[in-house]
């Protein structure tokens, strides 16, 4: 038995060096990498600034000690040249993990070629309400689907969620599983994100600070959000000045998170506490004994106890769950707030809706143009993952490790298609050592989008 604060996988299931010219890498790039040679940044007036961008991508995966690869993972670049986008599926649920992260991604590639555009015009509230809501219906659809196909009958109960049974005679059984999805969109004028669950992105920067640029919790989509609008948000990361997170935290340890679903679905017998019970993970599968993550202070706010039983990462955040209350007729857990599918969770209080960010990309360029040296190449690196990442990682040295020392120079080889290949597959290489040292057997499915920008200051 693990003794307290021990680091334990937490189970989410239910029960050689390249010198080609940038310029000319489009068409040698390998299969499935994105290099956008220049992509000029201009300001909120849609006006040119003399800075542009030259982009690559690429998208790697790993399976783990799992028994199947619940991962998904989307990288994608306009046709008409005004973006490019990473996206990280990270499907949980024995039985549809993967029918979920497969559903959700194939209907965003669809999204995608039709719909981009209200992004790139502005209209990113209405749009990535949209791309979320379809993507949920999709997997619903999915399971539906899935479930038929092997002989089973569907029924919807009332709340929204799936029974199956496989004979007429059987009783009927509740359909668990779900998928996280993180959503970067690298415009001309700034990077917009938004997110469901705990597939993190991540950005660091070569040179200068970023702590000074513009950045915005533009809105969050989920019902029970009080405040809604458009508020600034600190998203530097461990007090590095080169680190931002791009994405929301949506742990069951968010006090934000606890308000919201007090809102959206309160307790039925105390207002102030959400009917979805929020508590920190024991091992094993017996959850009627794990304690609470908050308790209410005299303002009736949420405290974080701090009560945890075991680790889940290398960063020492404490397990947790939000899982249904003891009167629910199934009962189910999560490790986060805010899941595509789950759709028995969503009618206690986790939603599909994500929340939405904006970086500034004019400041954020020129922070990092004026702080390098003559000569210097200069940008940023974003890693979007799923936990089979993050898990073995602090955030800040992942970042270190990506972009390289002056000597590595791994940010200049990973500005060609196959160096940043080159650098993706270091990092997952490097991931995998350390998820067996960390959890042996039972490292889990690890899936990355990588992204390198040069910031180009146009001649003239």
């Amino acid at each position: 038995m693990a003794s307290r604060g021990a680091l334990v996988r937490q189970d989410t299931l239910r029960e050689g060096e390249m010198t080609m010219d940038v310029e000319n890498t489009e068409e040698a790039c390998p299969e499935g990498v994105i290099v956008v040679p220049k992509q000029p940044i201009v300001d909120g007036q849609k006006r040119p600034t003399g800075l542009a961008l030259r982009i690559t991508c690429s998208a790697e995966t790993d399976i783990g000690g799992m028994r199947e690869n619940q991962d998904d993972v989307y990288i994608w670049k306009d046709p008409a040249g005004r973006g490019v986008v990473l996206c990280v599926f990270d499907g949980h649920g024995r039985e549809v993990g993967k029918v979920a992260a497969n559903a959700a991604r194939g209907f965003l590639e669809r999204w995608l070629e039709e719909n981009f555009v209200e992004i790139c015009d502005g209209n990113e509230i209405e749009a990535f309400r949209s791309m979320f809501r379809g993507a949920n219906e999709a997997v619903k659809s999915q399971f539906r689907c899935h479930y038929e196909s092997l002989g089973d009958e569907i029924e919807e109960a009332p709340e929204g969620f799936l029974l199956k049974r496989r004979r007429s005679y059987g009783p009927w059984l509740c359909v668990f599983g779900g998928s996280s999805f993180s959503c970067v969109c690298i415009l001309e004028d700034r990077i917009l994100t938004a997110n469901v669950g705990d597939s993190s992105a991540l950005m660091a920067c070569t040179h200068g600070s970023m702590r000074g640029v513009a950045k915005f919790r533009v809105a969050d989509l989920a019902e029970g959000v009080a405040e809604n609008g458009r508020i600034p948000a600190e998203l530097i990361v461990e007090n590095n000045d080169r680190v931002v997170m791009l994405t929301a935290d949506h742990s069951p340890e968010s006090p934000h998170e606890f308000n919201r679903m007090k809102t959206s679905h309160p307790h039925h017998e105390n207002e102030k506490k959400p009917r979805m019970q929020m508590v920190y993970d024991n091992i094993g599968p017996d959850k009627s004994n794990c304690s609470e993550i908050f308790r209410l202070g005299d303002d009736g706010q949420p405290i974080v106890t701090s009560n945890g039983r075991y680790w889940k990462n290398v960063r020492q955040e404490w397990a947790c769950l939000v899982a249904t209350p003891s009167y629910a007729r199934f009962h189910d857990a999560l490790a986060f707030t805010r899941s595509l599918g789950d759709l028995h969770l969503q009618s206690y209080g986790v939603s599909h809706m994500p929340e939405i960010y904006e970086l500034n990309l004019l400041e954020l360029a020129e922070a990092v143009a004026s702080a390098k040296g003559s000569g210097e190449q200069a940008g940023f690196a974003i890693v979007a993952a799923s936990d089979g990442i993050w898990d073995n990682w602090v955030f800040s040295d992942c970042m270190a490790f990506v972009l390289g020392d002056a000597e590595k120079s791994l940010f200049a080889h990973g500005l060609t298609g196959e160096g940043n290949v080159r650098a993706n597959q270091r990092l997952m290489a490097e991931n995998k050592r350390r998820a067996v040292e960390n959890f042996g057997s039972q490292a889990d499915n690890a899936t990355c989008a990588l992204a390198f920008l040069e910031v180009i200051v146009n001649d003239g």
